[in-house]
Parts: structure tokens; C-alpha cells; sequence
């Protein structure tokens, strides 16, 4: 972490990562397991409840428009 507009702070921290293999690695593992928590096996299914949730409360009195390939292969498959 560096204040915002601080240059030299910046340039001093790509400086200790190209140096501290430790804390290069930590950084880089950090970076993987925080990216794991986007990955479509984690985040499909909380869409999927998402959606269900939606659906149970929907009034279908006006049809539903779906608005991306997304929420179209979603309704379908929760609607059939």
C-alpha cells in the first residue's frame, strides 16, 4: 500500500518487490487465492440463488426481459 499521488513511495515499493523474493511470493499467492473467490464454480451458484430468489418474488403479470445471454440461459432454466 502507498498514499495515492505519492510517486516515489510507489517506485519504492515495485523496488522492495523486485528485491524481497519473500514478499514477492506472499504477494503473488495472496493474489491467486484472492482471485480463487471470483472463480464461475464459486460464483455460479450464488447466481443461481440469486436468480431463484428473484423468481420466487417476481410477479408475472409483465414478462420478464432478460437483459444479457447471462440472464436469459438463467431464467430458463430456472423457469422450466
Amino acid at each position: 500500500m502507498f498514499e495515492p499521488g505519492n510517486y516515489k513511495e510507489l517506485a519504492d515499493k515495485i523496488s522492495q518487490l523486485i528485491s524481497d523474493n519473500l514478499l514477492r511470493e506472499k504477494l503473488i499467492s495472496n493474489g491467486i487465492n484472492y482471485a480463487k473467490k471470483f472463480d464461475w464454480d464459486i460464483l455460479a451458484p450464488q447466481y443461481i440463488n440469486l436468480y431463484e430468489k428473484a423468481i420466487r418474488s417476481y410477479k408475472f403479470d409483465i414478462m420478464f426481459k432478460p437483459w444479457s445471454n447471462l440472464t436469459t440461459e438463467l431464467w430458463n432454466k430456472l423457469t422450466n
